[in-house]
This record gives structure tokens, sequence and C-alpha cells, in this order.
């Protein structure tokens, strides 16, 4: 069809009218009718206004254009994809990139890894397969690449990182020497076994250390236990079990409740210190590494790739950290009990 008509509406139906439409136009005024519409009135609807002020004017494709200009420009453009966007959006419906302000006044950045085929980025072709998709986490977690952390760029750091940069980046940013905590629940419940992931070793044998400590500590009462448990016949049922030891644990001794108490003391105190203060140990660790490999020349070499090597994460380590913490329970136990 020669003609434009999108976005206008039949004057009978007042349906809605695309360019693929079977229409007609009036032959005096030019409005625009489904061909149905029209020979089932068998006149313009608009007929009563011919010759007058109210006759209906085609809109020029001059004028669609301008307020097509008109609204891009009261829209915005997505700072990471650049996609026309409407300006009451809060997310950009191309690459899901967000609209709200950045922390601290940071201006938007482009995407790391290029236009497409990056690790946070579907190859070509049209959602949810390709092309982007609604919704595409930021591996910076809203910090810029280019920013410096402790003096070193915010992309070297990612890279040595590597797994959960997105939680890990914006927290090394807020964290300065008077503000050193944060939680880690990982470092809570593991934290001998999350050190050893991250590679943070000295500070995880130190926790396996404390956490051997409060293993044998708790040795007296688990000893007693075992004794009372011994003396009880073996047809015995659970409840039967819990009630013997509770009437009996009076009988356990200062020593054996006073090493039981520390030991719990220890192991809880252990776990807290490790929850709130593990991401600062991590980032310490992290800075430290990066600056060793930038200070050694046979390391700077490939700067890159020895980033990757250095840094990432060992889930090795966190099965021989597990292993090494149960093996000496059951040694420790083999031996005293």
């Amino acid at each position: 069809m020669s003609l434009h008509m999108e976005g206008q509406d039949c004057p009978v139906c007042h349906a809605h009218l695309f360019d693929d439409d079977d229409a007609v136009f009036c032959p005096v005024c030019g409005a625009p009718h489904h061909r149905d519409c029209y020979k089932a009135l068998g006149h313009c609807a608009l007929e009563a206004d011919h010759g007058t002020p109210r006759q209906y004017v085609r809109p020029s494709e001059a004028s669609a254009e301008k307020r097509q200009q008109e609204k891009e420009a009261a829209g915005k453009a997505c700072p990471r994809c650049g996609a026309s966007c409407a300006s009451d959006m809060l997310f950009c419906p191309r690459c899901g990139q967000s609209f709200s302000n950045p922390a601290d006044g940071q201006a938007a950045y482009p995407p790391p890894y290029g236009p497409a085929g990056g690790p946070y980025q579907n190859a070509g072709g049209p959602p949810p397969f390709g092309g982007y998709g609604p919704v595409r986490p930021d591996p910076f977690g809203g910090v810029s690449p280019d920013e410096e952390i402790d003096g070193l760029p915010a992309g070297d750091i990612a890279r040595f990182v590597a797994a959960n940069t997105q939680h890990y980046l914006p927290r090394f940013k807020r964290m300065h020497p008077k503000a050193k905590s944060s939680w880690n629940w990982a470092a809570f419940f593991f934290p001998g076994g999350w050190l050893f992931f991250r590679k943070c070793y000295k500070p995880g044998i130190l926790a396996l250390l404390v956490s051997f400590i409060s293993t044998v500590l708790y040795m007296p009462m688990q000893i007693f236990m075992n004794d009372i448990t011994a003396s009880l016949p073996t047809t015995i049922s659970y409840m039967e079990y819990y009630d013997a030891l509770m009437l009996h644990m009076g009988e356990a001794g200062a020593f054996a409740w006073a090493a039981f108490g520390l030991s719990l003391l220890l192991a809880l105190c252990l776990r807290i210190f490790a929850g709130a203060f593990g991401d600062y140990i991590y980032k310490k660790h992290v800075l430290g590494a990066i600056r060793n490999i930038k200070a050694d020349e046979s390391l700077r070499e490939d700067y890159q790739g020895n980033l990757l090597h250095k840094g990432g994460v060992n889930p090795l380590m966190l099965l021989v950290a597990f292993m090494a913490s149960n093996w000496f329970s059951a040694l420790l136990a083999m031996f005293l009990l």
C-alpha cells in the first residue's frame, strides 16, 4: 500500500489501522477506513465534516517523523547499549542496564566483554537464546573497571578474584581502615574451608588451628558422654538415652564443663570474626598478591595470565580443609576415647 496509515484509527469501528490492513481512503478528505467498514457505511464516516474547518487532514510523513523525533528526545539513551528508552523506564528493555543513579554519582560504563560473546552476554540472534536478554548480571557490581581501589584498577582485581566478582568489588570499594567489617555467610559457616577456597592459605591454617583447639577442649565432655552411653543397655530408646544423659550431666565435673563452654565460645568467636572480617582479610590478600605480581619482573611479563593463575578459587583446597578438620577429630577420638 503506497499510503502510510500506521498509528491512525478507522473512523467507523475505531480500531487501530496497520500498514498491512485492507483499507481504502476517502477520495475527498483522504481519511483511511477498513474496506469492509467503508462498504457497509457506503460513504466516508467523516462526510459531515467535508468542506468545513473540521474536515479530516491527513498527517504528513514529515509531521509523523517530527513526532517520532520529539518522542525520542523526551526519552533517554541506554548508557550501555545505546538503545532509545522512555523517560519513565527503570531498566533498559534491550540489555537490562539499570537507570537508577549509581553509588557515589559514578557514571555508567560500557560492557567489559564487548557487544556479544562474553561470559555475561548472549551470542547474536533474538532473545532468549541470543542478543541481549532481559537481565544481565554486572560482573563489576556497579564499579567501573577503570576505577582504582586502593591504587589498583578494579578490572585487574576482578580478573584476580574471578568468581563472584559482583559481590566482592563493591565491598572492596567501600572498605577503608576505619570500615573493615562487612558480612560473609560462607566465611561464617565454613571459616577455614572458605579461606582455603579463596587461596588465603595462611589465615586458613590459623582458622583450622583454632578449630582444632576447640575440638580438643570439647573432648573431656565427649569422653564423659561416651562413658554414660557405654553404661546404658543397648535396647534403650532415644528418649530414654537423652533422659539418662540429662540426669547424669551434672556429674561431668567443673573441668569438663569449663572446657566445653570454652570450646563453644572459641568456635563461635571464630565464626563471627570470619563472617565480619572475612571480606577484609580477602581484600588484603587480593591487593597484596596483585602488588607482588606487579613488583616481580618475571611475573609482570605475563601480568594478565598471572592474575588468573595466582587468583581465582581452589575447590580442591576446600575439600582438603574439610577432610583435614574431620580426620583430625577422628584421630583424636581414637587416642582419647
